[in-house]
């Protein structure tokens, strides 16, 4: 969880859904997928940062959003670039 993320259980998170979705299930759920619509925007991507610089090891899969598809780009070896055109 990150600062400013609502607890499990808070009304943001239906409670059968903790401990039984997959990582990439509630990401899809619960954050920027699902909540493109409210917030006006038409593409958005979730990354997740990783490696010797920052002493991190990779926690999830990034996901890019684009007029309501959403694409998943799973964890490879080194680094990657994710591009999303963004509608005119």
């Amino acid at each position: 969880m990150h600062k400013g993320d609502p607890p499990a259980g808070s009304p943001n998170v239906y409670g059968p859904d903790v401990k039984h979705l997959r990582v990439e299930e509630a990401w899809r759920k619960y954050a920027l997928p699902a909540r493109m619509a409210s917030s006006g925007a038409k593409a958005g991507v979730n990354v997740f940062l990783r490696g010797k610089l920052w002493d991190l090891t990779v926690e999830g899969t990034a996901l890019a959003v684009r007029e309501g598809d959403t694409e998943s780009y799973p964890t490879r070896d080194g680094g990657g670039i994710i591009n999303v055109w963004l509608p005119e």
